[in-house]
């Protein structure tokens, strides 16, 4: 991995409500955006566009099922996730 595509990675997580969501959805799994806001204490707006970060950068994925759409960690790309967030998931 590059060292800017690296950076681009640790920027994402240098966001205290974007770690509680990955820890969320590490402990959890996958979620809607309302459970997600309404457990990390955050507006749905707010919420979504954490969401959409982490979605950008390839932390996430998202299924919708029905009227909802759910997000969870990408499984494709777990060992780098661990990697990454071993301090912060353990």
């Amino acid at each position: 991995m590059r060292n800017a595509e690296l950076e681009r990675h640790y920027r994402a997580l240098a966001n205290r409500k974007r770690l509680e969501i990955v820890q969320l959805l590490a402990k959890q799994g996958p979620l809607p955006v309302k459970d997600i806001a309404e457990l990390i204490k955050l507006s749905f707006k707010s919420t979504h566009k954490h969401l959409h970060h982490l979605l950008q950068i390839g932390f996430l994925d998202k299924e919708r099922h029905r009227n909802l759409v759910f997000y969870n960690l990408v499984q494709d790309r777990l060992a780098l996730h661990r990697y990454l967030l071993k301090p912060v998931i353990g």
